[in-house]
């Protein structure tokens, strides 16, 4: 209370009141089933839960800098109190199971639910103006994630709209996003 925070709880046994929160989650579960089926072992299936994890708390919650370089805060400095970070991995995503070790199968089942799961959180961050109210559009100096084919995992590419570009209904379009190493146009 010194501080001013201000804790909302959602009530007890009511999922659909938690927002973006519990489709995480939602999302999480299914994604995870479709992976718990595999052939691991004890051993495995605890890895691959930790790397599962560092996934889930790796997700930027809010950005602390004005540039898309710029720190940005996860579930994991809560936890950990710094972000998590991933050795990079050859991607094994696509390598038939039959070619692979056991700790290859372990990065590839890792693999698989970081490109589904990141894709599906992403896609649900997403506004739809059919099904919902109008809400202020975007605007220039907002920060966004952009969506990218090959991603690794734990990492969040993040970029800052510089410029907007309105069609001719008024509504924004597309924009010019400034990213840690360039310029993009994004629809």
């Amino acid at each position: 209370s010194e501080q001013n925070i201000l804790f909302h709880f959602n009530p007890p046994e009511s999922p659909w009141m938690g927002g973006l929160a519990e489709a995480a989650v939602k999302a999480a579960k299914r994604h995870f089933r479709h992976i718990s089926t595999s052939s691991l072992t004890y051993e495995e299936m605890a890895t691959v839960l930790t790397k599962v994890e560092a996934i889930l708390n790796s997700r930027p919650l809010c950005p602390v800098g004005d540039t898309p370089e710029s720190f940005f805060l996860t579930p994991a400095h809560f936890l950990v109190g710094r972000p998590l970070v991933s050795p990079l991995e050859h991607d094994l995503s696509s390598e038939p199971v039959t070619h692979l070790s056991r700790w290859q199968r372990v990065q590839q089942v890792s693999q698989l639910f970081w490109k589904r799961w990141s894709t599906n959180y992403l896609h649900t961050l997403m506004e739809r103006q059919k099904w919902t109210q109008n809400r202020p559009p975007m605007k220039e100096g907002d920060i966004v994630i952009l969506l990218k084919a090959q991603s690794k995992p734990l990492d969040w590419p993040l970029g800052r709209i510089e410029k907007l570009h309105v069609g001719a209904d008024g509504i924004a379009r597309s924009a010019t996003v400034r990213v840690a190493n360039g310029i993009l146009r994004r629809p």
